[in-house]
Order: structure tokens, then sequence, then C-alpha cells
């Protein structure tokens, strides 16, 4: 009890509150940039010119395994339209910088893993550490800065995910790690069971059945 403790450890106890204090208002400065982030993020993708690329091509990715000759078939013709101007407005993209990753800062980082993961669940055969792999040869990454972000991975649980054709299928997508091309009944990389998220997840609507229940609501 603090009654007990002499006054040299009392006044030990005081500055290290006093410290705790300093840290926990510097942790709610990076939270309040994170929650900044979280309502600007892709705001730039709803409006001219990116809006038209992205009615373009929004499809057609889904269906493209990230990485492949194909998806950078793709992503070359994008940016013959408007993926430059994403770029260049959206700094959680290391294009953003002269100096790519190197000129991000913490947030960015923050900010640009939760995009890799979240793009992942967009892509059929989405699978994040297959996206770290191949963004590490793309960017440059250090293997300590890899190392970092893999061991971010098991953070990003969401119950917001989409369900993809490999849930459909023999083959499954664990939405606790992050893992791709699961077989059986539990996730080899972290353990979690194949249908832990059934309760709380819900097949997505369509793009074109979204802009059906759009017009439905007009009418």
């Amino acid at each position: 009890m603090m009654t007990d403790l002499t006054d040299k450890q009392k006044a030990v106890n005081w500055e290290t509150l006093k410290h705790i204090e300093m840290v926990m208002q510097l942790l709610a400065t990076m939270q309040n940039e994170i929650a900044r982030r979280m309502f600007s993020h892709d705001r730039s993708k709803l409006t001219s010119p990116e809006l038209e690329m992205f009615e373009q091509f929004t499809d057609k990715l889904a269906g493209l395994t990230y990485g492949s000759e194909e998806y950078e078939a793709c992503r070359q013709e994008m940016l013959k339209t408007a993926l430059g101007h994403h770029y260049e407005n959206n700094r959680h993209h290391p294009e953003f910088f002269v100096d790519g990753v190197e000129g991000m800062n913490l947030i960015d980082l923050i900010e640009m893993v939760c995009d890799w993961k979240a793009a992942t669940l967009r892509h059929n055969d989405g699978n994040i550490f297959k996206s770290i792999e191949y963004n590490a040869n793309r960017f440059g990454l250090s293997p300590q800065l890899v190392k970092i972000i893999s061991n971010t991975v098991p953070l990003l649980h969401s119950v917001y995910g989409r369900k993809t054709q490999k849930h459909l299928n023999d083959y499954w997508h664990c939405l606790a790690c992050g893992a791709g091309d699961m077989e059986g009944n539990f996730c080899c990389m972290c353990g979690a069971g194949k249908h832990d998220f059934d309760a709380v997840l819900e097949p997505l609507p369509s793009i074109d059945e979204m802009a059906g229940i759009l017009k439905e609501n007009k009418g």
C-alpha cells in the first residue's frame, strides 16, 4: 500500500506516474492520428478521376493473384489512367514519397499494413503473408521491417472481412491471422478454427448488387 512506502519511494512513484501520464498523452496523440487516417483512408477513390478507374478495374482485380504478371499488367494499365493520382494523394503508399518506404512514418506504415491486409480480402486468393513477401521485394523492405510487419499480422483480426471463394471450397482464408490456402478445420499458422467467424460474417453484396440496392432506395 502507498501508506507503507518511504518518502523516497513515494517520490520515485510520483516521477513514474508522471512518466506514465506523459506516455499516455503521447500515445493519445498517435491514436488521434490513426483515427484521422481511419476516416480519410482512400477517400480519393470516391471522386474523379479515381472513381472512374476503380469502376473499370475493381472486379477485374478481384480475380487476379496479387503480384502475378497479370496483376502487374493490370496495374500498369491503371497507371495510365488515375493510379498515379491515387499514389500522389495517399501517403500510406510508398509511391507517395520520393524515397519510398524510407520516407514514411510509423502511422504511414500502420495504415499501409492495414491496407495490405484489407486488400487480401478483396482478392479471391488473397494471402497477407504472400503480399508481404511480394511487397518486400517490390519496395526494398529490410528483413527487420518484414519481420515486424509479419509480427503485426495477428493483431489484424477483423469481423468485417468478406467471405472469399476459398471459404466456399475446401481451401479457406484464416481471418484470425490472415494466412491463406488453409486446409482442414484449423489454421496451421495460428490454430484458429475454420468456422470461428461464421457467426459474425455475412457475405457482402457485390458492386452490381450494391448499385441495385442504391437504385431501389432512390426509388
